[in-house]
């Protein structure tokens, strides 16, 4: 078992500053007027290798809006000698071979975008050009760069450290869904089997890695640098004094606050909430009440108090073990079938999201994980349970997120506990009738019919008085005409299908 992991920052040590190194050696061949992308190029240069072989997807140039090109020169500010890959043919390793053996490492990185969004539409539709290639070809670098660079580097010299990052490695350090596969994919460190990560805007990592490494420390020994994610298995002695967290007791889905309005001033913010200054100083020097708790996840204190003091690594899900977020996944690959008109498609991963839910539910509290509203996430469970055609589940959880909605109603009759209520009424009649559908049995689906018709008087009741009274949302007018039109053709289906 492999477990990927984001070091934290040692208390004793501040940050280095990127001039307090000592230079490297080979500064004494000054700066290049171009960093080196051919074994000619090198010899014009004086150079019998590179310390640091950087492979990119995009074109090299030496213009600080290309990534790649500030890392090289970064790098050769501390005096190694850098070359650059620019787009090489990833069809086999000998493009890769082109400027020898790397003294110290090959950078990897698929380029200023990532790849896939570089190729694709959001349709999944083939881009005819791409911006960082000369004259606008499309095509000169691969799908999922980092993968094949980083393949085809080990094939060239399996004997020297690979190093990804980029915004393709940045973003998939860890276990996340792919919009492409529409499936949960494990870290990019696993399957590119990269020897270490560097992600965000990782100046002073590679700093430090790349001068570590030339002075010949193993690069599986580098796990204390911020800002990098490595693998390490369980048996592996230096995975020694690092334990494992899971990343349920470090946080928990729950509310979602509103981003903070940098621009407001302390008085301005605390009136957008309610509030004013005074009573929020007043609350932050209140004392604590002696016995007093706070309240969260079970061993999240602890967790936090560990991963400041110590090394930890947190237990991310990965493929399909993700557990909440496979439900969610598998939830929108539902929809997306049942939205392209295919029911049938639709229904077997129905049954499995279903199966998923009722599971989940034993172990933790399923709705509010999904959307921290119990009624919206046992409306959403039911829509799920109605593509899988059981309508027991429906009713089920229909009828409890009704009393919830129903309670809110008593407590304040307002414009949105209306709409939320009439909203929801809709939603029991839509899915009735679909399950209606589904009905072997005429009488069975009358009586379902009625049940929705049922449902939309309740609704119309609902919304009347707001429509009157002008204070109905233009989508929910919508809403009431439909449902007025088809009252009367539900209640007639109904009643010729019950004789």
């Amino acid at each position: 078992m492999t477990s990927t992991s984001t070091p934290t920052a040692r208390p004793a040590q501040g940050a280095r500053a990127l001039t307090g190194y000592r230079p490297f050696w080979a500064k004494r061949f000054g700066p290049a007027p171009f960093l080196p992308t051919s074994r000619a190029e090198m010899d014009l240069l004086g150079w019998d290798s590179c310390d640091v072989i950087i492979v990119t997807g995009d074109a090299y140039v030496d213009h600080p809006s290309f990534g790649m090109a500030v890392i090289g020169r970064t790098l050769e500010a501390q005096g190694f000698r850098v070359g650059i890959l620019a787009q090489p043919d990833w069809n086999g390793p000998e493009a890769f071979r082109a400027l020898g053996r790397p003294n110290l490492y090959f950078g990897v990185a698929a380029g200023n975008m990532d790849s896939m969004i570089n190729h694709y539409t959001a349709d999944r539709k083939i881009r005819s050009d791409d911006a960082y290639t000369p004259g606008g070809v499309a095509g000169k670098r691969p799908d999922r760069a980092t993968l094949v660079y980083t393949q085809r580097c080990k094939e060239a010299f399996g004997d020297v450290p690979v190093i990804i990052g980029g915004i393709e490695a940045s973003l998939r350090r860890i276990a996340h869904y792919d919009y492409w596969q529409e499936k949960v994919r494990r870290s990019v460190l696993v399957d590119s089997k990269a020897d270490l990560l560097l992600y965000g805007n990782a100046e002073r990592a590679i700093i430090e890695v790349t001068h570590r490494l030339a002075k010949r420390e193993p690069i599986a020994s580098i796990t204390d640098v911020r800002g990098t994610a490595f693998i390490r298995r369980r048996d592996d002695p230096s995975a020694a004094g690092w334990f494992e967290l899971d990343s349920t007791e470090v946080d928990r889905p729950g509310r979602i606050d509103e981003h903070i309005n940098p621009y407001l001033m302390p008085e301005e913010a605390a009136q957008a909430q309610g509030e004013s200054c005074a009573r929020a100083e007043a609350a932050a020097d209140a004392p604590t009440q002696p016995g007093a708790e706070a309240v969260g996840p079970p061993g999240a204190a602890a967790a936090v108090t560990a991963l400041r003091a110590t090394e930890a690594v947190v237990a991310m899900p990965v493929s399909r073990k993700a557990g909440r977020v496979t439900l969610l996944v598998e939830h929108t690959l539902a929809d997306l079938h049942l939205r392209e008109n295919d029911p049938a498609a639709a229904a077997p991963f129905a049954q499995a999201v279903l199966q998923r839910a009722t599971t989940l539910r034993q172990k933790a509290p399923l709705l509010q994980a999904l959307l921290s509203d119990e009624a919206k996430g046992r409306e959403l469970l039911a829509r799920i349970a109605a593509l899988a055609g059981d309508g027991a589940v429906v009713e089920r959880e229909l009828a409890a997120a009704l009393a919830l909605l129903e309670q809110r109603f008593r407590g304040q009759d307002g414009v949105r506990e209306r709409s939320d209520l009439a909203q929801l009424h809709a939603t029991r009649a839509e899915l009735r009738c679909e399950i209606g559908n589904m009905a072997g049995d005429d009488r069975e689906r009358g009586r379902l019919y009625a049940a929705a018709a049922d449902d939309l008087v309740v609704m119309l009741e609902l919304l009347r008085p707001l429509a009157e009274a002008g204070k109905l949302p233009p989508y929910m007018q919508k809403n009431l005409a439909q449902a007025t039109a088809q009252l009367e053709q539900l209640r007639q289906t109904a009643a010729e299908l019950r004789r």
